[in-house]
């Protein structure tokens, strides 16, 4: 079925103004009878219409009975987001919150010229005519009722009363400026240029959405702060228009009318208890970087009125810090701050040019901190991994783990390492092994740790023998049932040929475990290397550095029980341990290439 008069749709016409001129055409008494046959899911009720929410609304059956082409459809339709429904203008969406489907209003002299209801119309801030410069209309002068989208002609009220030849009512320039915005947002009005002081209103710099958003934030402010009510869909026009009005007046003083309005409604009704829960209002509500501007206004002015008044106690935290808050908050220098912003880690927002002028968002770095604080950091790593703490770091050094976080990432003092990478460590090594049963270590088999023990007491990188692992120069040739890097077993021969291609020196047995925790046996040993040195004739230098060996072993061993017995917290390693051993270390190999 086609109706007999199907008038083409217009670029910027509504979907129930252009049901509700196909009515007047084809002679019928209630756009309710196309409604229902389109099969659309728009309610008449109260005069307006109620868009059901949570499906698209289809107009193909309306197309066909209008004979609209695809394109046509699609400019009518109204786009349903995934949680909210909005009015689209050409492409662009305005929130649901932002229009007025319930009580429409109407422009007499563009019925008068046009013919067509402008989707313009339903959104909220829309409160005056642009090309006009008259205040839209939203009840009918002559029954003094709301405009209703149930009657049978474009321009006709119910009542008959003819809206093309009401006197109109003069609108604001401020008004004017804000429609003559949204005509040009959306790509209605080409000829009207940028006027010359549009750099100091942000509200030009912004898209039809977040126009929307700030406009009305500044707006519905003034209407509590005036009337004592909100601004919604069912407001009159004549009371939408005074307060954008007001509100875009506001942008066009930017920022210092803002202080001037926050002022003014403090002396009204507002005390300092409703600013600081306005600021947390407003840091949820322009939560989108494009209005952060309006966040760091307001915080500038709270900060204004501290200072103003020294017996003033607000628990007021600010949404946007200098770098200087940042850096301390952060525990980081002002190079890796700025590292951090290069990687998009943090957001920022400038007053200005000047790099002093440039804020951090707070919730940014909150939000940074919580990222990392799922990340295992390198001590639990370690225990994990059943190796040193220093070990993970030479592995880190070596590209055999990658970091999330850390010195030399995001500039964090500590390390820290996303699961999958020890687990991708671990099955890089599990694919090289030889065998694939399980066994128990013997005096031929070394685990995980015995080797970077050993490795550790010839000055041997770990991070080196582990690319030879990788690369299949050394390979685990028994599997034992431990955790983390112990369940691989590798030859003990193995270990000193590998040893002697990048330390050839006179060898000595790789160090067990046993020998590792057992301070006295390890100090019995190492007697003995002394007693052999003294029958080698070795100088006194010599007999002196080795002396001071057994005191490093004796030493190592007392802190090394202190560490890794301590109940409380098993995860600290003392400074002191750590560089004692590096320096065992280097006394090992010195005393190693004079005996050799």
């Amino acid at each position: 079925m086609r109706l007999l008069r199907t008038p083409r749709p217009q670029v910027d016409e509504s979907v129930i103004g252009y049901i509700l001129r196909l009515t007047e055409k084809n002679g019928y008494d209630t756009p309710s009878w196309i409604i229902n046959f389109a099969g659309l899911k728009i309610l008449p009720r109260a005069g307006g219409v109620l868009i059901s929410s949570g499906n698209v609304i289809d107009l193909s059956r309306l197309g066909e009975l209008a004979g609209l082409e695809p394109a046509e459809i699609e400019r009518l339709a109204y786009p349903w987001a995934e949680h909210e429904v909005g009015a689209s203008v050409r492409g662009l969406t305005a929130p649901i919150t932002f229009t007025r489907l319930i009580t429409p209003q109407v422009c007499p002299a563009c019925l008068s010229q046009y013919g067509y209801c402008s989707k313009l119309w339903e959104l909220l801030p829309f409160t005056a005519c642009p090309v006009h410069e008259t205040v839209l209309l939203d009840t009918c002068p002559q029954c003094g009722e709301s405009l209703s989208w149930l009657r049978k002609k474009v321009s006709v009220c119910r009542c008959d009363c003819d809206w093309r030849y009401i006197a109109p009512i003069e609108a604001s320039t401020s008004t004017v400026k804000l429609a003559q915005q949204f005509k040009r947002l959306c790509g209605l009005d080409f000829a009207n240029e940028l006027p010359t002081d549009a750099n100091r209103n942000p509200l030009y710099g912004l898209n039809l959405a977040d126009l929307c958003l700030a406009v009305n934030g500044i707006a519905d402010y003034y209407s509590l702060a005036t009337t004592g009510h909100h601004i919604t869909a069912r407001t009159k026009s004549v009371v939408c228009h005074e307060c954008y009005s007001f509100a875009f007046s506001v942008f066009d003083n930017w920022p210092e009318g803002l202080y001037e309005l926050y002022e003014w409604a403090e002396r009204r009704v507002v005390n300092w208890w409703d600013r600081n829960r306005l600021h947390k209002h407003l840091c949820n509500h322009y939560s989108k970087r494009s209005l952060h501007f309006m966040v760091v206004a307001f915080e500038d002015q709270l900060d204004k009125a501290c200072f103003s008044d020294s017996n003033l106690i607000l628990p007021f935290h600010r949404r946007f810090i200098t770098k200087a808050e940042a850096c301390a908050r952060l525990n980081v220098s002002q190079s890796w701050l700025e590292s951090l912003i290069a990687q998009g880690r943090l957001e920022t927002f400038r007053r200005g040019p000047s790099e002093a002028e440039c804020l951090i968002d707070a919730e940014s770095i909150d939000q940074f901190k919580a990222e990392i604080r799922f990340f295992i950091p390198a001590v639990e790593a370690a225990e994990l991994l059943k190796i040193d703490v220093y070990d993970i770091y030479d592995l880190v050094r070596h590209g055999c783990l990658k970091p999330q976080s850390g010195p030399t990432v995001d500039g964090s003092i500590e390390w820290r390492f996303d699961m999958e990478e020890l687990i991708d460590l671990l099955m890089r090594v599990f694919e090289k092994t030889s065998a694939t049963m399980s066994t128990v270590k013997n005096r031929e088999m070394m685990d995980t740790r015995d080797v970077f023990q050993y490795l550790n007491a010839h000055q041997l990188s770990v991070g080196r023998f582990m690319h030879s692992v990788f690369d299949g120069e050394v390979t685990p040739q028994a599997l034992q049932p431990r955790r983390g890097l112990l369940h691989f077993l590798f030859l003990r021969k193995q270990i000193v040929d590998y040893k002697r291609r990048f330390c050839p020196m006179k060898e000595h047995s790789p160090v067990s475990v046993n020998d590792a925790s057992d301070g006295k046996h390890y100090s019995d040993k190492a007697g003995d290397r002394y007693k052999d040195a003294s029958s080698t004739k070795q100088t006194n230098e010599d007999m002196k550095r080795l002396s001071v060996i057994v005191i490093f072993l004796e030493t190592q061993w007392e802190l090394n029980d202190r560490i890794y017995t301590n109940n409380t917290n098993k995860r600290i390693v003392p400074y002191e341990a750590n560089q004692l051993t590096y320096s065992m270390k280097l006394f090992i190999c010195s005393v190693s290439d004079s005996a050799s």
